[in-house]
């Protein structure tokens, strides 16, 4: 599951079991936005699935104090992609997201996590400025949503105005801005809550182990799934194992058959596997975690899988994982 926004071509292969490119995000701090705040006065209201008109822009980019290297038609541009993106919130409905959001030329991409899971990701581009979201969902129902939009090396020059054209479009959702980059979270926690409990009645409920700092990296590496986990073993030109093989290893050092559970049951197909294959190599798993694994090898769901210097998607139901034994040779 890769997402990238910036991508520089990188020849020969790529390191750890990385993908060939090289992955920028931006990071800034954000307040969440209530799941329930009102539309916009303005806002038409879209039937089920369906993406709303789009409406005459708030703001007269005529009307803005523009420095001379700032293209007024250009900078409308980003307006409309603030609106779109303000259009998407708050989210409800991934469908009728995706289609507000790709009005204006914006792509998406849907990542399957399995039994009515979802991860849905849309950028689009303005002119000076780019806008994404990255939600998941249960279902067609969306429970967190992260959304950035950043501007580009033009941000000097935008800032005096940016804070006339955000009260108009992004701070009215919430987003709430560093500097180039304005962020916003939103979670609801009735929603996650019955995607968790599906997710616990396929698999079985995880535990409450606390979790200890030193291993707090490698547990989110394979439990979040928005995390790239790659299966493999010897991966890239350097032939290294890949992130998710090391943080397994890291649990089954630390004898973590718990957290290692926790994986088998979360939100994150390769990490499942990964649970599953720590579990084995503790020789720690119950017929509780036998259950959970066999009900993974009946989906047809895709995992990324990298043997040497390739990369690919292969179904769960078929793969074959003997190749990535956790176990000694």
């Amino acid at each position: 599951m890769k997402i990238v926004w910036l991508t520089v071509l990188v020849l020969g292969c790529a390191p750890a079991g990385e993908p060939a490119s090289v992955t920028l995000e931006p990071v800034a701090a954000a307040t969440p936005a209530p799941a329930d705040a009102p539309a916009p006065a303005d806002a038409p209201a879209p039937a089920d699935g369906a993406a709303p008109t789009p409406k005459q822009s708030a703001i007269d980019v005529s009307a803005l104090a523009l420095p001379p290297s700032i293209d007024a038609d250009e900078l409308a541009k980003d307006i409309a992609l603030f609106e779109r993106v303000v259009a998407t919130l708050p989210m409800t409905s991934i469908e009728t997201a995706r289609a507000t959001f790709s009005q204006g030329g914006g792509t998406c991409s849907t990542f399957e996590l399995g039994f009515a899971l979802r991860r849905e990701h849309c950028m689009g581009r303005g002119h000076y400025s780019f806008c994404s979201f990255d939600a998941l969902a249960h279902g067609d129902e969306a429970f967190d949503v992260r959304a950035t939009c950043r501007t580009s090396d033009s941000w000097p020059e935008l800032a005096p105005v940016m804070a006339t054209i955000d009260a108009a479009t992004l701070s009215g959702r919430g987003f709430v801005r560093v500097d180039a980059v304005a962020s916003l979270t939103q979670h609801d926690t009735a929603r996650a809550s019955v995607a968790t409990a599906a997710l616990a009645a396929a698999l079985g409920p995880r535990s409450s182990a606390d979790v200890p700092a030193e291993l707090r990296v490698s547990y989110d590496q394979l439990t979040d799934p928005r995390a790239d986990v790659v299966l493999g073993r010897a991966c890239g030109a350097a032939g290294s194992p890949p992130a998710g093989r090391r943080a397994a290893q890291e649990l089954v050092v630390a004898g973590r058959a718990d957290l290692l559970r926790d994986a088998l049951r979360g939100m994150n197909p390769e990490g499942r596997i990964y649970g599953a294959l720590g579990l084995e190599a503790l020789g720690a798993n119950t017929a509780e975690d036998d259950a959970a694994f066999a009900r993974l090898r009946t989906l047809e769901l895709p995992l990324t899988v990298c043997r040497g210097c390739k990369n690919a998607d292969e179904p769960t139901r078929t793969i074959d994982l003997a190749p990535f034994t956790l176990l000694p040779r």
